[in-house]
């Protein structure tokens, strides 16, 4: 008999790519969803709202999942409604609560590096207390912390090429030493396919980091030289990037925001020795010649 697999944030790029590598032969499965789509009509899509109580616990008593994905995550606010505390942290809360007795064997969730109560920004403390809930939930549990992560459609991915892009030069903000570990979009789908597939993994977190810790000046050339661009480059002083981002108080557009810039500067590394214990996973270098696409 096949589980069942109920999926939030399941239109986003990893969701996309996660429900392309599900095992059909193995798994049902269905999506909590706004409004349906054509072009996914090979899963059952239920009406939902992570911010709706009453729909969430509705969509999972008529579903009637095994096990829950919960890919809902912004990278950037939009008060009032869309913020890291409303969207990240009591969405979570609510899913955990339309839970509640309804046999669900194990809540998948993916958190992110730096995810910590006392973080410096609110994504990060969203993340942390998002954790909390469903640690706390009396479900078994998966957590995965990626660092950034790149491949097809990814979001950092295209937001830095696009930039790359639109500017007449190549943009570095400030020294550009602030280190990252990026992981290939195919590494965190890999390892939520094994989570699910394995019954023994349960009650763990793991940071999930690629193979290679590269400063983000690295990752900006590694990006000039896959797009082929002859661009100068040029640093730009930490203290203009920030008076750039305050911008963003007063309504003129700007492509960060001071979340944003704090994160760049904390950077983004930790350790796959936990992970590699578990899942069966193959290195994937983030590098201009390698075999996986980098957007």
């Amino acid at each position: 008999m096949k589980q069942k697999i109920l999926c939030l944030g399941a239109t986003g790029f990893i969701g996309q790519a996660l429900l392309a590598r599900i095992p059909r032969a193995d798994f049902e499965i269905g999506i909590i969803i706004h409004k349906k789509r054509a072009n996914l009509n090979h899963v059952t899509q239920l009406i939902g709202d992570i911010l709706d109580l009453q729909s969430l616990t509705n969509a999972i008593k008529e579903f009637k999942p095994d096990i829950i994905i919960n890919l809902v995550g912004i990278i950037k606010e939009y008060p009032p409604l869309v913020t890291y505390e409303n969207i990240i942290y009591q969405g979570t809360n609510n899913l955990c609560k339309a839970c509640k007795d309804n046999k669900i064997k194990k809540i998948i969730f993916l958190s992110a590096i730096g995810a910590d109560i006392s973080g410096a920004t609110g994504y990060f403390v969203a993340k942390a207390k998002a954790e909390s809930e469903i640690m706390n939930s009396g479900i078994n549990w998966v957590i995965f912390r990626p660092s950034v992560i790149f491949g097809p459609n990814a979001g950092f991915s295209l937001e830095l090429i696009s930039l790359l892009n639109q500017l007449p030069f190549i943009p570095i903000i400030g020294s550009g030493n602030y280190l990252f570990q990026p992981v290939a979009l195919a590494t965190v789908i890999e390892c939520i396919v094994q989570s699910l597939t394995n019954s023994e993994i349960n009650n763990r977190l793991y940071e999930l980091v690629g193979p290679d810790v590269l400063t983000f000046s690295q990752i900006i050339l590694i990006f000039k030289k896959v797009i082929k661009s002859t661009k100068p480059i040029i640093h730009i002083p930490l203290f203009i990037i920030k008076l750039l981002v305050k911008l963003e108080k007063v309504k003129i557009p700007f492509p960060l925001t001071s979340d944003q810039l704090k994160m760049l500067q904390l950077g983004s590394t930790g350790s796959n020795r936990e992970l590699t214990k578990d899942f069966k996973i193959t290195n994937i270098n983030f590098a201009a010649d390698s075999h996986y696409p980098l957007y």
